[in-house]
């Protein structure tokens, strides 16, 4: 499986935006976390990432 993640990040007028992090493969959503967090201790992980093809031809009829 694959999970997307985001990381908070300070701007110099003292804003906090979100920004699109890495991929992270794992099994599950736990070892997503516990892998996210040893690349860096601020990354989230928000959520499974489907790839269009999984979307696409799953089901055989597409999302249109």
């Amino acid at each position: 499986m694959v999970f997307m993640t985001e990381i908070p990040a300070v701007l110099s007028d003292k804003s906090v935006r979100i920004f699109e992090g890495p991929l992270v493969y794992a099994n599950d959503f736990a070892e997503a976390e516990r892998k996210a967090k040893q690349m860096n201790k601020d990354l989230m992980v928000v959520g499974e990432y489907y790839m269009a093809e999984k979307v696409l031809f799953e089901d055989e009829l597409g999302i249109i």
